[in-house]
């Protein structure tokens, strides 16, 4: 069984302050990167997303585009 472990992807409808790239693209990216490492390189059981998700704590200020 193989198994990965993902922490604190800080997704965000703005960017942090200090990051001057695309963050929303930036985060999608990393996304797709882990999905493709579990789906096609190691044949992941399990994948556990651990910590922070969302950048912003408040679901009231987290878009829906962000979410789906």
């Amino acid at each position: 069984m193989n198994l990965v472990f993902v922490g604190d992807l800080h997704a965000a409808d703005r960017a942090p302050s200090g990051r001057v790239d695309d963050y929303q693209f930036a985060i999608i990216k990393k996304l797709e990167h882990i999905a493709r490492v579990c789906c096609e390189e190691y044949q992941v059981s399990y994948a556990f997303f651990l910590g922070d998700i969302f950048h912003i704590k408040q679901p009231n200020r987290v878009s829906h585009s962000l979410v789906q």
